[in-house]
């Protein structure tokens, strides 16, 4: 079992915030965000392990160490128990930007957040072809909208 961590920094300008998710990954596993958690989906090789949340506003950091639980068994397919330390909740927000800032292999957004899928964001880590892990760090800036705004958006 390869140790994954996780650091993600919440940094707000008005509506819009930013988190910041650096993770070793080895294999591939896709991390969910929605709401104030986070969850992973175990795909193959080694499982994320023991992760470090650390949530920045303003001057204010909150760090919390979270070691994933895997409730169903740990093979292919299974899926964390949440981590629930968000201060911020991800509902009713939009992705505005996706950057990779490292990675080996590919970062990628497998899901946008919507109305139709309760604003949940998937990134998908894929880290097979090369032996071992590896660190990975992926910034994702929110920004919530008002209903009139996803209406507008989402139904036009």
């Amino acid at each position: 079992m390869v140790a994954l961590a996780l650091l993600a920094h919440l940094t707000y300008h008005g509506a819009t915030f930013k988190v910041d998710v650096k993770a070793w990954v080895d294999g591939r596993d896709k991390l969910s965000l929605s709401g104030k958690s986070l969850h992973w989906a175990h795909e193959d090789y080694g499982l994320p392990g023991l992760t470090t949340v650390t949530v920045r506003r303003g001057r204010h950091v909150q760090q919390m160490l979270w070691t994933p639980v895997w409730p169903h068994g740990t093979g292919q397919g299974a899926t964390s128990a949440a981590f629930n330390g968000l201060p911020r909740s991800l509902s009713n927000a939009t992705l505005v930007d996706f950057k990779v800032i490292h990675s080996r292999e590919t970062a990628a957004i497998a899901q946008l957040p919507m109305p139709s899928n309760g604003f949940e964001t998937v990134v998908t880590f894929d880290d097979d072809g090369i032996f071992g892990a590896d660190s990975y760090e992926v910034e994702l800036t929110y920004k919530h909208l008002s209903k009139r705004k996803l209406r507008a958006l989402f139904h036009s």
